[in-house]
């Protein structure tokens, strides 16, 4: 398993979904917002614990690169509208593959990019501790990068067992205090 997720980058998975303001339809297909989220996440590929993202920008970025030989956002709305409406089929369609209907709802109101993360220090499974610095980088990223009036939510398998394993944390304390004043 190690092996294994050394060459693909770890297992763990987390994801960060954007909300427009006001439910804003098409903000995404903006260019201007599609060059803060390429900036966004050119910071979030930076990361070492990042193996792997996946969202409609980098898509939108390889697109490009295979069209006009340079990987960024097209100045031109033809290839980002193109895409679109693959990405809007997908969000419709309950066959599509489920992974890019995740990337944008239909309405391009909102969009996700999903992450793939691991331990690049230790080269392993991520830790919670580990987790903890990620979400605390992310956290320092979308302050700097993303406007506040958008709406960032993280999800993700991953991201369920912080609060159990807060809660674990606290009784443990709460027991150890318990049984130190019993015994004194």
């Amino acid at each position: 398993m190690r092996f294994f997720a050394e060459k693909i980058g770890g297992f763990e998975e987390i994801a960060i979904t954007l909300t427009a303001p006001d439910s804003g339809k098409d903000n995404f297909l903006q260019t201007e917002v599609l060059n803060m989220l390429s900036e966004f996440e050119g910071r979030l590929k930076e990361d070492s614990d990042i193996s792997y993202l996946s969202s409609f920008v980098a898509y939108l970025e390889y697109a490009n690169q295979v069209m006009y030989g340079a990987r960024e956002i097209p100045e031109s709305r033809g290839l980002t509208l193109l895409l679109s409406r693959y990405f809007k089929v997908f969000a419709a369609s309950e066959e599509a593959s489920r992974m890019l209907g995740l990337l944008a709802n239909e309405d391009f109101s909102s969009i996700a990019a999903m992450l793939r993360i691991s331990d690049s220090r230790n080269e392993s499974f991520i830790d919670e501790i580990e987790l903890r610095g990620v979400l605390q980088d992310l956290d320092d990223l979308q302050e700097n990068h993303i406007p506040p009036e958008t709406q960032i939510t993280r999800w993700g398998p991953l991201l369920r067992y912080l609060p159990l394993s807060d809660m674990l944390q606290w009784d443990a304390i709460r027991f150890m205090v318990f049984a130190t004043l019993l015994i004194v």
